[in-house]
């Protein structure tokens, strides 16, 4: 799997809240950088590991989640999403902010 991002090191570690936003914007907000959606272009391949240890997140490609909907990524545990939409990856906090890394990349078949 070639990896295709981050444009740099920290913005490989995001911050959700309990407002969705998208995985690129988090990942701009997290390195002090505009340029992680196009260094990601084409990407199809997301990991995220949450790192908190009290609370989940929830992620949806192309829709909005909800600190109630969405698929659920539990606290201190790592999620692999393959054949996604990187670029229309939403995330939001089930409560307060969670520490997120995140690795992007190409899922070859």
């Amino acid at each position: 799997m070639p990896i295709l991002g981050p444009s740099n090191a920290a913005s490989s570690l995001i911050t959700a809240t309990t407002t969705a936003t998208k995985l690129f914007s988090l990942m701009d907000t997290a390195g002090s950088v505009t340029d992680n959606a196009e260094v990601g272009a084409g990407a199809n391949y997301v990991k995220i590991a949450n790192e908190d240890a009290t609370n989940n997140i929830r992620v949806l490609f192309g829709k909005t989640p909800t600190t109630t909907d969405g698929f659920i990524v539990l606290k201190g545990t790592t999620e692999e999403f393959k054949d996604c939409d990187v670029a229309n990856m939403e995330i939001i906090s089930t409560a307060a902010t969670v520490n997120c890394s995140v690795l992007i990349g190409t899922n070859i078949r």
